[in-house]
């Protein structure tokens, strides 16, 4: 078995035909497992994929989990279908119960590419986004790859489908900064997606079938939340320490380390890797600059904003004009105010003839008994704050720092 397939449905009529094209399509419909996220408490659809259990031609697991946010909270159930998914298949396949595959033997062609690169790092693309460029960090969530084909290796270094109801942009974002880390097979940066045109799969448009104008509503404002949550300055940071667990590992296979041991210092930002023997042979920043990224994150906004609401920038730009006279006479008035406050506590000093220097060195002497009273406290030193992973040859698992001693 080669290739797991992921899917959640609420849609019986949906489901079936999805699961039909696939053995019809298939050339090897035993090389494959398929995954389903279920509601719980679809007993109707839960009875409906049992009896197709028993005569299917390929392997069907399904997990019933709560609604939660339904479309919304999707993730938590792809995690979960994830743990249950056979550890020994190659690629992991996230779709949706409206593909259909056009012509027969895409798992043929698929299995071509299995160890396509010796670090198995790499995503095959195949959405109407395929030859898209993300030259910008900001089209990654709207506009992902919505269909790659994931390594089974490249989730395991990331953490799993990530932690937003639409993977596709989860990974679409450490993609890009995977583009931004060098090593020294790739001295300006690391391009593991790619196109292939040999597989055509249809049903791609997301949100077909919602005719409720209350729900589209509700998709674009979503749409918007998950942008706006994750294309903050801390969110970048973290896809960027995700792509460089991916970069490191290819350097760690570069250098043969069937093991290793990556760590993340908190403090300083850095990803580090190391052998077992605690040589290091790479370290990596994740750092990036928040002044920046929050000037660009505004402007994003503002661009978006004026594109959606034209008429509401016409109405601020009139209230603007008409006001004028108003700011010049607010600017003025400002001024007056701040003369007559100086000139006013000028009078109170005056008045009251503060000992200024007296109560000066008074606090002085008082803070510094303050200082000397909490140095005769002991205070325990804190932990040095950094994660450890250790890679065991398949899977990266985060471990203890005491353990790090026994390796």
């Amino acid at each position: 078995m080669f290739l797991s397939i992921f899917a959640a449905t609420c849609r019986p009529y949906n489901i079936i035909g999805f699961l039909d094209n696939l053995a019809q399509t298939a050339d090897d419909p035993g090389s494959f497992e398929v995954l389903l996220k279920l509601d719980k408490g679809a007993i109707d659809l839960i009875t409906l994929i049992e009896n197709y259990k028993k005569t299917a031609q390929f392997s069907i697991k399904y997990l019933e989990t709560p609604i939660l946010e339904g479309y919304y909270s999707l993730d938590t159930g792809y995690n979960e279908l994830l743990k249950i998914a056979d550890e020994n298949t190659y690629f992991c396949w996230l779709l949706t119960d409206e593909i259909r595959f056009k012509k027969k033997g895409w798992d043929t062609i698929l299995k071509k590419y299995i160890g396509f690169y010796p670090d198995n790092i790499f995503r095959i693309k195949l959405s109407i986004f395929q030859l898209k460029n993300y030259n910008d960090f900001f089209e990654c969530l709207p506009a992902p790859d919505n269909y790659a084909v994931t390594t089974r290796q490249w989730l395991e270094i990331t953490g799993g489908w990530g932690h937003f109801w639409g993977p596709d942009s989860w990974h679409q974002c450490i993609d890009y900064f995977l583009g931004l880390c060098k090593n020294k097979d790739n001295p300006y940066g690391t391009w593991r997606s790619f196109p292939i045109f040999d597989i055509t799969v249809e049903g791609q448009e997301a949100g077909q079938g919602i005719t409720d104008p209350s729900k589209e509503r509700e998709r674009s404002a979503r749409i918007y939340a998950g942008w706006n949550k994750y294309s903050t300055h801390e969110a970048q940071e973290n896809f960027y320490r995700l792509a460089l667990r991916l970069n490191l590992h290819i350097i760690a296979v570069a250098n043969k380390l069937d093991r290793y041991i990556l760590e993340e210092n908190l403090h300083k930002k850095t990803v580090s890797l190391f052998d077992l023997e605690k040589n290091s042979y790479a370290t990596s920043s994740y750092k990036l600059p928040s002044l920046k990224i929050k000037f660009l994150i505004g402007v994003k906004k503002l661009t978006l904003t004026r594109a959606s609401f034209p008429r509401l920038y016409r109405i601020a730009k009139k209230i603007k004009e008409s006001h004028k006279d108003l700011i010049s006479s607010y600017e003025s008035l400002k001024q007056s105010l701040r003369s007559a406050t100086v000139r006013f506590f000028k009078f109170i000093l005056s008045t009251l003839r503060i000992k200024i220097k007296k109560s000066l060195k008074l606090a002085t002497i008082r803070f510094f008994k303050f200082i000397l009273s909490i140095l005769r406290i002991k205070i325990k030193k804190p932990l040095k704050k950094y994660l450890l992973y250790f890679y065991d040859g398949k899977n990266l698992a985060k471990m203890d720092p005491t353990e790090q001693q026994k390796q």
